[in-house]
């Protein structure tokens, strides 16, 4: 497998990801931008004696997960494509062969290096 088949297949299944996420039946706008769900993240505190549980809104949680809603996984998920299909390439006189001109092969490094955890990364890249 080489590095741009990897990114590739790793940006699939990113988006993948994001088009599985159910709406939630309306929408906010945020920053200009129409978003399928709004976000609300708390944390579960047990309070004394009874041992019940009261939810404490966490705002920087709630933001966070704001910034990477669907929409805006998907619209990361074009970009590295683009970014990935347009690395700068030579190509041999064939014109069938070709491979990563140095600057590309850092930008897919650096894609890739996000992926690390994956079984399918390679150290060489």
């Amino acid at each position: 497998m080489t590095m741009t088949e990897f990114l590739l297949a790793r940006i699939a299944e990113d988006e993948a990801a994001a088009r599985a996420v159910q709406p939630l039946g309306y929408s906010i706008d945020m920053g200009g931008r129409r978003n399928d769900e709004r976000w609300y993240v708390a944390r579960l505190r047990f309070s004394g004696a009874d041992g019940a549980a009261r939810a404490e809104q966490d705002e920087e949680a709630s933001q966070l997960f704001a910034r990477h809603d669907p929409a805006r996984v998907l619209a990361e998920c074009e970009a590295k494509r683009r970014i990935v299909e347009g690395a700068p390439r030579a190509w041999d006189n064939d014109l069938e062969n070709h491979h990563l001109l140095p600057a590309g092969q850092v930008i897919l490094e650096h894609l890739a290096a996000v992926y690390a955890d994956h079984p399918d990364y390679r150290e060489e890249w």
